[in-house]
């Protein structure tokens, strides 16, 4: 890890417990029966949100109490935070999508922000916006770049989840002010400059960072950290997969 990145960033950031008492009782007092692992969601009929079955039961709808009202309110989120939740960020090719699959592989609840949750929008509004927003081909990657936002609502319902131990969030976006208090903690996964340019070079040629341009921003990024939540715990990616994801769960013990 970088000795510069290392001292601006605490590796020891506190860790924020939202569990209340309210939502301590929820949750002993009524406890989803565990299904196996599945690839196909439960789907909450009131929020219509799509969640992985692991370790949930398998009535999701039983949690919103048939009131698709509560997930408006801002006592809802107050009250029933999900016991933890984590985000795992960082700049594009730190690993992110890496650790999200370790986590599932592992059993894990972990959501895919790219997949899941990132639209282009207005990074204050909302609003969803369009590609003819974007002036020229040249400027396309950077105006996605700076327009890829994450569902604020979507995250608020997720976050809110009684039925998981824990539950990570893994992806970048240009909106995390809006939502990160709603996290126990968060990461930010970082390599070394060298280590950044070799994992964008064997990029495939459609994925973002594998052209030039692309590959500046990023390293831009990277050097000046703007696009990332001002604190949390560093992990360095550069080790083996199993072995990060080995110190974010210690983290979290």
């Amino acid at each position: 890890m970088p000795q510069n990145l290392e001292a601006r960033t605490s590796s020891r950031a506190p860790v924020r417990r939202r569990t209340t008492t309210a939502a301590r009782q929820a949750t002993t007092s009524k406890q989803p029966d565990a299904v196996a692992p599945s690839s196909e969601p439960v789907l909450c009929r009131d929020c219509e949100i799509g969640v992985p079955a692991v370790g949930r039961g398998a009535d999701f709808a039983d949690l919103c109490d048939g009131d698709a009202m509560r997930h408006n309110g801002p006592s809802f989120y107050e009250n029933s935070m999900g016991l933890r939740n984590y985000l795992v960020e960082g700049v594009s090719a730190t690993g992110k999508t890496s650790v999200c699959h370790e986590l599932i592989r592992r059993g894990y609840v972990a959501f895919n922000g790219d997949q899941d949750l990132a639209y282009q929008g207005d990074p204050t509004t909302g609003a969803p916006l369009s590609w003819a927003e974007v002036a020229t081909d040249e400027d396309s990657f950077a105006w996605a770049h700076a327009h890829h936002i994450w569902d604020v609502g979507k995250v608020r319902r997720l976050t809110a989840d009684q039925s998981n131990a824990m539950t990570f969030f893994c992806g970048g976006s240009r909106n995390f002010a809006q939502f990160v208090d709603l996290f126990d903690a968060v990461f930010i996964l970082d390599v070394d400059t060298s280590t950044l340019r070799r994992r964008l070079q064997d990029r495939p040629a459609d994925e973002f960072g594998s052209r030039p341009n692309e590959r500046e921003l990023i390293l831009r990024l990277h050097a000046n950290r703007e696009d990332l939540p001002s604190s949390g715990f560093v992990i360095d990616a550069t080790a083996p997969i199993e072995r990060v994801v080995d110190e974010i769960l210690q983290k979290c013990a």
